[in-house]
């Protein structure tokens, strides 16, 4: 499907704007980044209502957001006419410097990208500090791939095994690592995926080593990078 549908628009335009509409696992560290950090770069901003939830926690937070659609960087244009809109792909690479932001945020998409392994070390290039985002997880070790009905089509829909995020996050050789997540169903609209799966967000911070690890997830930290410490998991 094309990001740029309209009904897509339509619907981006309309939600996803306050505070209420986070989901827990992102309420879980949003407030906190925000109202400790002085710029936020929100890569898959959509049309922009993110903005005004980053600001609710810190009104003086420079945002810039950034989307693969080039409508929907219109729609946050038109919507948000003081704010700052670029259009980039994170998987291929966005035309900004590296730390442009204290911290990088991507929400609600990752799991709609087939190439989430090339975005990360991208946005993890743009943060400053520290790199906010989402991902379906599950304990199996083969990525897992569905689809998903949203407004103007269907997009795939990836669960990702814990064993190989934990991989890709270790690469990126962050100070430390934070993160909560939950079991539930996917939504209705969604096909082709376990009856139960991880909805979990990450916080990877900049720093020395060793790697701090603060999990708050339904399944420990994997084996699988041995060459880390564990400073906290929580299973």
């Amino acid at each position: 499907m094309s990001f740029d549908d309209p009904a897509l628009v339509d619907f981006f335009a309309g939600n996803r704007n306050r505070p209420e509409h986070l989901y827990p696992s992102e309420a879980r560290f949003l407030p906190e980044l925000s109202a400790g950090s002085e710029s936020v770069l929100d890569v898959g901003c959509a049309a922009g209502g993110f903005v005004e939830i980053w600001r609710a926690y810190n009104s003086r937070i420079r945002y810039v957001g950034v989307d693969v659609s080039a409508a929907l960087v219109d729609a946050a244009r038109r919507l948000h006419p003081a704010e700052t809109f670029v259009v980039g792909d994170a998987a291929t690479g966005i035309d900004l410097q590296d730390g442009v932001a204290e911290v990088v945020s991507a929400l609600g998409w990752l799991h709609w990208e087939p190439r989430y392994a090339a975005a990360l070390p991208e946005l993890w290039r743009l943060a400053a500090r520290q790199l906010f985002f989402d991902v379906r997880l599950h304990t199996g070790a083969d990525e897992i791939v569905g689809t998903q009905t949203i407004p103007g089509g269907r997009t795939p829909y990836i669960c990702v095994p814990w064993g190989g995020l934990a991989q890709l996050m270790t690469e990126l050789r962050p100070g430390s690592i934070r993160g909560y997540g939950y079991l539930g169903a996917p939504a209705d609209t969604v096909t082709g995926m376990p009856a139960e799966l991880c909805f979990a967000t990450f916080v990877l911070g900049r720093g020395g080593s060793p790697l701090e690890l603060d999990l708050d997830l339904p399944f420990a930290w994997p084996d699988q990078p041995a060459s880390t410490t564990n400073g906290g998991t929580t299973a």
